[in-house]
């Protein structure tokens, strides 16, 4: 949005993208990374969640194709395993560091990945 509380047009042409995974998708975090990209954590569910991140451009909201090779990726931590994110956060290298919770375990654990 810009100052005055209108659309930027220059972000997807309407100041608005939607990121689809191809399943029950909702977001869970943001996080602007040290060159202006815009980084998303959240949770695709087609059965099984997984933990769904993409990654778009700041200037045009374009998926990064340098990310994953098209802008968006999903963490699985083994067949029928639930995973579900929390949060996100861009590291000053420009890494990102995800968290949430996975029943990979016995119980529901926190889960942490880089």
């Amino acid at each position: 949005m810009l100052g005055t509380g209108a659309p930027d047009t220059s972000f997807d042409t309407d100041g608005q993208r939607t990121i689809d995974f191809g399943a029950d998708d909702r977001a869970a975090g943001v996080a602007i990374q040290p060159d202006g990209a815009i980084a998303i954590v959240g949770t695709t569910d087609d059965g099984t969640p997984e933990i769904a991140v993409a990654r778009v451009l700041a200037e045009t909201g374009g998926l990064d194709a340098s990310f994953d090779g098209d802008g968006k990726t999903t963490v699985n931590y083994g067949s029928g395993t639930t995973a579900r994110a929390a949060a996100i956060v861009a590291q000053w290298d420009g890494r990102l560091a995800i968290a949430g919770t996975t029943d990979a375990g016995a119980a529901d654990d926190f889960v942490i990945q880089r």
